[in-house]
């Protein structure tokens, strides 16, 4: 059979096979010998009681099939009626009408979430586990990396950050030159991040926008006394709202990034 809901086929076949029958006279009917099938059907249905009861259980399902099951049981829970056609008598055997509803923000929510989790399987090439608690840490680690893939951008705020120089006379002339004013800074790192057990490697290219130096002047007589060569800790911080931009390395995100400062 195939089933239908709402007159539109969902699942193009369904092995069902009558099971047993009870002595109050209900028939269980079930696809248990459905090969290469990840979801266990069972429809219960007492035609003098004129009662059906259908169940769907998913067995071993991908975060791919997952995602698939979520967005059937929302159509499912919108539906008017549930539809189980025999294929070989060409007629409809079962019709579930008044179907439960469901939590459909909730159901929506589930939906956003493995969206974002398909995704950065299918870009990083790898089967995620997803835990039974999920941290606001892996919540926000998911976020930015669906959005780098989806937007090719992620754009974020930032409030002071610490970088190490190595000193050299460019080094010197570059801090003359810069003083108290508002910088860019663009800067490439290997990147590992670690999500549900797996760890995701990538090259980051990020560009901090509205960068001043804390303390210029600190920072001037520090650089005098060292060396070429030697190491410079400068601490900036932002200017207004600083933001930054953050992309995977590619020869098009850098020249997106870096030479188009309005690129979204």
């Amino acid at each position: 059979c195939n089933v239908t809901i709402d007159g539109k086929i969902e699942v193009d076949y369904l092995l069902l096979r009558t099971k047993e029958i009870q002595d109050d006279g209900t028939v269980i009917i079930t696809n248990e010998e459905q090969i290469n099938f990840n979801f266990k059907v069972v429809l219960a249905a007492n035609f003098a009681l004129r009662t059906i009861t259908l169940s769907i259980t998913p067995q071993n399902l991908t975060n791919t099939e997952l995602l698939q099951y979520r967005i059937f049981l929302k159509h499912m829970s919108a539906a008017q009626s549930v539809t189980l056609k025999a294929l070989n008598e060409n007629c409809d055997f079962v019709t579930v009408n008044n179907l439960p509803k469901l939590d459909l923000g909730k159901l929506d929510a589930e939906i956003t979430f493995l969206q974002k989790i398909v995704e950065i399987e299918k870009y990083f090439e790898v089967n995620l586990s997803i835990p039974n608690e999920i941290t606001l840490e892996d919540h926000l680690t998911i976020y930015h990396l669906y959005t780098m893939i989806k937007n090719g951008i992620f754009h974020g705020h930032w409030n002071s950050l610490n970088f190490s120089f190595e000193v050299s006379d460019q080094l010197r002339h570059s801090i003359d030159d810069i003083k108290d004013s508002c910088i860019s800074i663009s800067y490439i790192n290997d990147e590992e991040i670690e999500l549900f057990g797996q760890t995701l490697r990538f090259l980051l290219l990020r560009r901090v926008d509205n960068a001043k130096i804390e303390d210029y002047t600190k920072v001037r007589l520090k650089i005098d006394v060292l060396d070429n060569n030697d190491i410079l800790k400068i601490r900036f911080i932002s200017s207004n709202e600083g933001t930054f931009s953050d992309a995977f390395y590619s020869e098009e995100s850098e020249q997106k990034l870096l030479y188009n400062k309005d690129a979204n």
